[in-house]
């Protein structure tokens, strides 16, 4: 074979690549890098889940009462821990308020009598009483108290 059969070979072979696509259900890497998003490939900024819909009902929203008060309150003693994820404590605190409450809403924290209102002492400290005020004026700001 002289050098146009390979590469008329190699032309039939990029024509075939070209036209041919993944199975259906096979996820490529640019399809997996936008999961979540709702973008393809490049146009996705970054892997996060959409924002969640606060309790006013407007898309992308904290509740205010967990913003400015529940999560002032309560991120000092428990994120300390429950950031990092410090001997082996789950992680479900964030950076900052935007970060935290979905979540708190994930983990059902809204809800009244979750566990993290219920959880008491570990190794760290139960809620205090104006922690857990803060977290009952959240939970019934969200429509669960």
């Amino acid at each position: 074979m002289d050098h146009r059969g390979v590469l008329l070979f190699c032309g039939a072979l990029l024509a075939v690549a070209a036209c041919s696509g993944p199975e259906p259900g096979v996820i490529t890497f640019s399809e997996r890098s936008s999961q979540g998003t709702g973008k393809k490939g490049s146009e996705s900024k970054d892997d996060t889940a959409p924002a969640p819909t606060s309790s006013t009902g407007t898309s992308g929203g904290v509740n205010p009462v967990f913003a400015s008060e529940t999560f002032p309150a309560v991120s000092p003693a428990c994120g300390s821990c429950h950031r990092a994820g410090t001997s082996g404590a789950p992680i479900f605190f964030g950076a900052d308020a935007a970060a935290t409450y979905p979540l708190f809403k994930t983990n059902g924290y809204h809800l009244p009598n979750s566990s993290f209102v219920t959880k008491g002492a570990h190794l760290g400290p139960a809620l205090t009483t104006e922690q857990r005020a803060a977290v009952d004026k959240w939970v019934a700001a969200e429509g669960g108290g």
